[in-house]
């Protein structure tokens, strides 16, 4: 015994073709917000932006820190650089610095000009300029690049 099955889907023009296009216009202007509105968000903090130049920082923008922890810099390579804390520049003597890393850091202590973070914000500066150049020459050339960073320590 062999049955056979029709179809039963018909198109039909809608009763009202205006809101049928104006509710397709509403969703796909809801999907298109949604889109917008996933590829902008922001998961967690955002990203400071920092000059390229300049590869990490510890303790990173805004971070907790403690009163003796270090504060460290990594530039490309192609920079030298100096390193100042509340607009106090750390001589080179006092830096530990790891040329093939291009890293300055700067640890707090009894034989240093700063022997202890106090709490509360702080602000490190980094200067940077070609390595070929000295500061000076850089400064003249407009060649010195600069980026700052508050950190706190509790």
């Amino acid at each position: 015994m062999h049955t056979r099955y029709r179809s039963a889907v018909a198109l039909r023009r809608p009763q009202h073709p205006g809101r049928v296009a104006v509710v397709a216009l509403i969703v796909l202007i809801a999907v298109n917000a949604a889109i917008f509105g996933a590829r902008n968000s922001v998961r967690g903090t955002r990203a400071p932006q920092r000059p390229t130049a300049v590869l990490a920082l510890a303790p990173q923008e805004n971070d907790i820190a403690l009163a003796q922890d270090k504060v460290v810099v990594t530039l490309k390579p192609e920079f030298a650089a100096q390193l100042s804390i509340d607009g106090q520049v750390i001589p080179d003597d006092q830096l530990t610095l790891d040329s093939t890393v291009n890293t300055r850091g700067f640890q707090p202590g009894s034989d240093k000009d700063i022997t202890s973070f106090e709490p509360g914000t702080h602000t490190a500066t980094v200067e940077y300029w070609p390595k070929e150049k000295t500061y000076e020459d850089a400064k003249e050339g407009e060649l010195l690049g600069s980026y700052s960073w508050n950190f706190k320590v509790s």
